[in-house]
């Protein structure tokens, strides 16, 4: 410790994590001088480990794992298990880090000063670096319930989750079929499956985010979180009591969005329909640990309801939730709290007076560069809502290593900060008001952040050869962004990059299903609508007649579309299993629809419009093979009886201490029985 005492480096990093590889990677790569500082605690993957508690993550492979490790080839849509990712960070540590470069010790206080940070630890150690990048993740308490919970003893209860995530997901899958009821008290959450069912194979939900639209429609993910569709719909959003939402496409005055683009909390359930196509004998996933925990399915079987806590009354003492005259007694509590950034002390010096830096995702540029201390970089604090939490890791590590490398591009991104932030929060919260926020303000939607960091990073979209030109373009567009679609060209490019990006295309057919859904779902249907109530209108009214209801329908486009569901129009069916068919029982008739509703007098558009909604959706074309499949059919109920029945039979639910127990008295059993014999 003694020779490095009072050391001087370039950039000091504060945890030694997963985050932090890529970063280390890069640097390491360009020959930059840096520190690492750990106090080497066990990751809560070190401790899922040691509790032998193994699930499947919510992020598919292409998104839990970083550029450099996934290899040349896209192999499917793949949920990889916690013990497997444990392995990957463990071999991609022993390849990135040096140990003469990590000081194993605590991080006390940081220190950003004019021209440098101060690096203060825990036994005295004074470190002096021009940046200093922290990476030490967040805190939850409730990932202690996670492990200690003895779910095999908790049987024809009724539970109650005061708030509701992925953990809560995850202790729900354990608890399943017993006799159990779950309760979920919330102040508001989307859910979304993780995968759905396209023509017999399946989707990770990260491959039908309508990048063809983002750069012409402010559509992408949002409008299928916005869109609220009905429970037995696989792919739309289950809104439950977010009231922050209007529509995709309607602007406020002020001109910022009137949604919540960012600070969403999004639950990610498995499609079990999915599920149930990938594993017909789920026996040996049940086993690892992969379990299903479709909460839309649930819901349909009254296994769970949900109860919004702005109407209820939570009496903890009595152990009850009142709605109205509604009373629910619960047996067993689990509280769902907040991700907390487990920062070090941060202070701001200037002059002889020391400030303590507060931290607001508001007011840090890109989740990354706080506007107060842009010497002090900060990685892995922004979450996905839903998917690419290694993605957003990774183009923050790229970011942070340009800031730190590329000193005109530090003095570029600088420049102008509180501008370049109101215009993003404009945009993601509707408000430049930087000191409001809640505790989701940090959910991002990742394919969006990383094409912004992409842009900022001026990473090149082509790599210049007329020839592959073409298919590079029809990549760029179509392609989900993940991060390994952004280092294909330039200074961050990966070797594995076009191959694994054209082996993705490849796979999925260059995305013509996902496209052409999207762009019925997401365009279509309104183009028709406009055109019919405008052209009504406007026959009958005149032009500024006709203004006033088609901004309306603008408005209420989302009402609409839900409507449009219940009544069996526009949201209940899939698509035909052909492009042929595609064509002729969706595209044409609604393109044909929307130009007769323009060019018809009177009240026949109104009638052409409803007339293409009818033959879109009529029953003689839902007879062949949908191409979403979407239901809850008896063949359904009856797997997930026999599914309930496997889970019993599992030890996955015994946890740790009665696990081991157990097991030594089913192997005492099983030789009891063969000695009889």
């Amino acid at each position: 410790q003694m020779c490095i005492r009072d050391r001087s480096t370039t950039v000091c990093i504060v945890g030694a994590g997963f985050s932090t590889l890529p970063l280390i990677k890069e640097l390491r790569g360009s020959g930059t001088d840096y520190l690492v500082v750990d106090a080497r605690k066990p990751s809560i993957w070190d401790s899922l480990e040691k509790h032998e508690f193994d699930f499947d993550l919510v992020s598919s492979k292409t998104s839990s794992y970083y550029s450099f490790g996934l290899g040349s080839k896209y192999e499917g849509s793949y949920f990889p298990m916690g013990g497997e990712f444990l392995e990957f960070q463990r071999e991609w540590k022993g390849k990135v880090h040096e140990a003469e470069r990590i000081v194993q010790d605590t991080v006390h206080t940081v220190e950003y000063r004019k021209d440098d940070v101060l690096i203060l630890t825990a036994s005295g150690i004074e470190i002096t670096a021009k940046f200093c990048v922290v990476a030490t993740a967040f805190t939850r308490a409730i990932r202690s319930q996670l492990l200690s919970t003895n779910y095999m003893s908790i049987s024809n209860s009724t539970i109650l989750f005061d708030g509701f995530g992925d953990s809560s997901k995850l202790m729900v899958s354990r608890m399943l079929g017993r006799g159990n009821k779950f309760y979920i008290l919330s102040d508001g959450f989307t859910m979304l499956q993780k995968n759905f069912l396209i023509n017999d194979q399946v989707w990770e939900y990260s491959h039908n985010m309508a990048e063809p639209f983002d750069p012409v429609l402010p559509v992408h993910e949002r409008y299928l979180i916005q869109s609220g569709g009905r429970a037995q719909h696989p792919v739309y959003a289950k809104q439950m009591f977010t009231d922050r939402t209007t529509d995709p496409w309607s602007w406020s005055p002020a001109g910022g969005a009137n949604w919540r683009t960012n600070g969403q909390i999004v639950v990610k359930p498995w499609s079990i329909q999915a599920y149930k196509h990938l594993y017909p004998d789920p026996t040996d996933e049940i086993r690892r640990g992969r379990l299903m925990d479709d909460i839309f399915f649930l819901m349909s079987t009254g296994e769970i309801q949900f109860l919004r806590r702005a109407h209820c009354a939570h009496d903890k003492q009595a152990r009850t939730v009142t709605n109205g005259k509604r009373s629910v007694k619960y047996d067993h509590v689990f509280t769902t709290d907040y991700e907390q950034p487990g920062l070090p002390d941060i202070k701001i010096a200037r002059g002889s007076k020391k400030t303590k830096f507060s931290y607001r995702f508001k007011d840090t540029f890109m989740g990354v560069m706080p506007r107060l201390c842009d010497r002090v970089l900060l990685v892995g604090y922004t979450r996905p809502h839903f998917d690419g939490l290694c993605n957003i890791i990774e183009m923050q590590s790229l970011f942070c290593h340009r800031l730190v490398t590329d000193p005109d591009f530090f003095m570029r991104t600088r420049e102008n900060l509180d501008a370049k932030m109101d215009k993003y929060n404009l945009t993601q919260y509707g408000t430049v008001d930087r000191k409001s926020g809640n505790h989701a303000d940090h959910l991002v939607m990742f394919s969006e952040y990383v094409r912004q960091l992409g842009t900022l990073l001026e990473i090149p979209r082509f790599s210049g050869s007329l020839a592959a030109f073409p298919r590079e373009a029809l990549t760029h567009w179509v392609l989900p962004d993940h991060a390994i679609k952004w280092r294909r060209f330039g200074r961050y490019a990966v070797e594995n990059g076009p191959s694994y990006c054209e082996s993705m295309m490849e796979y999925h057919g260059n995305y013509v299903w996902t496209t052409l859904f999207l762009y019925r779902q997401c365009l279509m249907y309104k183009l028709l609508l406009v055109a019919a109530l405008g052209t009504a209108c406007y026959n009958y009214l005149g032009l500024f007649g006709a203004i006033c209801p088609v901004l309306l329908l603008l408005q209420n486009y989302l009402l609409v579309v839900n409507w449009l569901g219940r009544a069996n129009l526009g949201m209940s069916h899939g698509i035909h299993a052909t492009l042929s068919g595609l064509l002729k029982h969706q595209v044409g008739p609604m393109t044909v629809g929307t130009v007769g509703s323009l060019m018809c007098p009177g009240f026949l558009p109104l009638l052409i419009g409803l007339a293409a909604l009818w033959y879109v959706n009529r029953a003689a074309r839902t007879k062949s093979e949908p191409m979403l499949q979407d239901t809850y059919d008896k063949s359904t109920q009856s797997w997930y009886e026999q599914y309930i029945r496997l889970l019993h039979l599992s030890l996955i639910h015994i946890s740790e201490p009665t696990r081991l127990l157990s097991i030594s008295y089913a192997v005492f059993c099983l030789k009891k029985k063969k000695n009889r014999k």
